[in-house]
């Protein structure tokens, strides 16, 4: 085997030529990590960071490239013929590099502004929160991407017994968790503005719709005007009311006192225009809890000793505009509830992502380290899996994601070998299959992927995570609809008290004297009474809960295996 090292420039393409003599070297690269070059070369005799020298290195094999990095540490053997150097292969734009790749992981449902704080909405790490991944840097191309720790994106290495059968050891990392609890609130300000026309219905109050009385000059008087107070979120708005003046439309009642004399009342219609203003502003809070679990094998913790994490989250950004465009998550804030709409249904898959990336993290409970030949090592890296055979492990075998991998050759020796450590996950495999959906109406927006369902469940295409719809455990509002806010949903009672044919049978009785009969018109006003629907009040809250499918998880170990 022949290894080159060259120093060079950062931009400058591969280079097989030997501009050092290579000892002996430790090539490593752990998951979530830079992959790192511990290399022994001939001391150079001269200062490594002078002004113009290079201080990027090509290692390669056989004209192959295997590493590029940059130099990070000064040896500290400067005495010694042999002085060891340290390289790491992070590119200088890496920042850069993962902010663009972040840029396309902000979706649903592994990223959603709503429920991460503002100054770190920016972060890139932050798209790795509901994502059981790692960010991925090539040793040799520099290309970052993200990583799963359940299953590497690259493919699978068959190694089957191909190891060395002395180097293989096996290690437990802890019981796998089996249970988060979430527990989500979102609060808002819902907002309801708008005006409503009750002419109509004041006018259906009277005998044929025709607003008439013998007392008109009160209700003249006491007519409201525009900005009087109603009171629980209502004034009045536009109003407008006059009396028929004209005589010979004028209707009238004629009666007679006991002393004979005659008197004619006359029947005044009103012509009025009468309209409600609303301008409310409520609290509402909506909060969901739900549990997920899996299904993992036994190792060492007893069914009643299990731990449980506990995820919690507030926002109150419901009607803020953080979504993409400048939208507000609940879109229009007139809606009486957001988790039940489709963007809400987006929050709570990103809700279960959460506790679903935390369960899986944690089910690679097993480690497997074993050592293999160096030329088994050259295609490794950590976005692959490796399956090994190995008769003193559980069932035989193992096929786990590679957690990190170190390519040695020994000064001492001149051996050349490669060390793996590879991560199993210990559930017990099987399929999920959600059932099928009805689609559901929802009002305002619907993105594709996301309509809302009833009679059905909601699955990830990740195929390992199935729930159901929102289910309301405790309604806390109020019922108001500020999408219809007619005089038949905001009019709670309307009722006219002495009305034309009550004031005709006082008139029609026999009266001492004229003022005897306009005192009992007096005292028998015609008036209109109203009870509006209260638009105050608050905060109103109400309490969801999900049904979640234990999230399924790979068996890449069988620790219940007989033999």
């Amino acid at each position: 085997m022949a290894f080159t090292f060259a120093w060079v420039d950062e931009g400058e393409p591969f280079a097989a030529r030997n501009d050092e003599d290579v000892f002996a070297f430790d090539l490593s690269h752990l998951e979530g990590e830079f992959a790192t070059l511990s290399i022994e070369l001939r001391n150079p005799r001269v200062g490594l960071l002078t002004a113009g020298r290079k201080r990027w290195c090509w290692f390669g094999l056989n004209g192959t490239p295997l590493f590029k990095g940059r130099l990070t540490a000064l040896p500290t053997n400067l005495r010694e013929e042999i002085v060891t150097l340290s390289f790491v292969a992070r590119p200088s734009d890496y920042i850069t590099r993962k902010k663009a790749v972040a840029e396309t992981m902000r979706v649903f449902p592994f990223y959603d502004p709503l429920w991460v704080a503002e100054e770190a909405r920016e972060d890139p790490d932050i798209v790795l929160e509901a994502r059981p991944e790692l960010w991925h840097t090539d040793r040799i191309t520099h290309e970052v991407t993200s990583s799963s720790l359940i299953e590497g994106e690259d493919g699978t290495i068959e190694l089957g017994g191909d190891v060395f059968q002395d180097g293989v050891s096996i290690a437990f990392k802890g019981a796998p968790l089996r249970k988060v609890r979430v527990e989500a609130t979102c609060q808002w300000t819902q907002l309801g503005a708008g005006r409503v026309d009750i002419s109509k219905q004041i006018k259906k109050l009277f005998p044929a719709d025709r607003v008439q009385s013998l007392t008109s000059k009160g209700l003249l008087d006491e007519w409201p005007e525009e900005g009087d107070k109603i009171g629980s979120g209502w004034t009045f708005g536009p109003c407008s009311c006059r009396g028929d003046a004209n005589p010979l439309s004028m209707q009238s009642v004629l009666t007679y006192t006991r002393s004979g004399r005659w008197i004619r009342f006359f029947i005044i219609e009103l012509l009025q225009s009468t309209t409600l203003v609303y301008d409310s502003s409520r609290t509402l809070i909506e909060r969901i809890t739900f549990e997920v679990t899996c299904d993992t094998q036994e190792i060492m913790s007893a069914a009643d000793d299990e731990e449980a994490v506990t995820i919690t989250l507030q926002t109150e950004d419901v009607d803020k505009p953080v979504d993409p465009g400048g939208l507000t998550p609940v879109r229009d804030p007139r809606r009486p509830s957001f988790f039940p709409t489709d963007r809400g249904l987006q929050s709570i898959s990103y809700l279960v992502a959460l506790a679903r990336a935390e369960l899986l993290a944690r089910a690679r409970a097993v480690e497997i380290s074993f050592e293999t030949s160096f030329e088994n090592g050259l295609g490794l890296s950590c976005r692959k899996n490796i399956r090994i055979a190995d008769p003193r492990l559980p069932g035989g075998e193992a096929l786990g994601k590679v957690a990190g991998y170190s390519l040695i050759l020994s000064g001492d020796t001149g051996q050349a070998s490669t060390r793996v450590l590879v991560a199993c996950t210990v559930g017990k495999g099987g399929s999920l299959s959600p059932q099928e959906a009805i689609s559901a109406y929802v009002e305002g927006y619907v993105d594709p992927g996301y309509q809302q369902t009833s009679g059905g469940q909601i699955g990830f295409e990740t195929g390992d995570v199935i729930y159901g719809a929102p289910e309301v455990d405790v309604d806390g509002y109020d019922g108001v609809d500020f999408f219809n806010m007619t005089p038949g949903t905001v009019i709670a009672d309307l009722s006219l008290y002495n009305d034309l044919d009550d004031q005709r049978a006082i008139v029609n009785l026999t009266w001492p004297d004229i003022n005897d009969v306009v005192a009992a018109l007096a005292r028998a006003p015609t008036q209109i009474d109203m009870t509006l629907v209260p638009l105050e009040g608050g905060p109103f809250q109400t309490d969801y809960s999900l049904a979640v499918e234990p999230v399924l998880v790979s068996k890449t170990i069988d620790l219940e295996a007989s033999a």
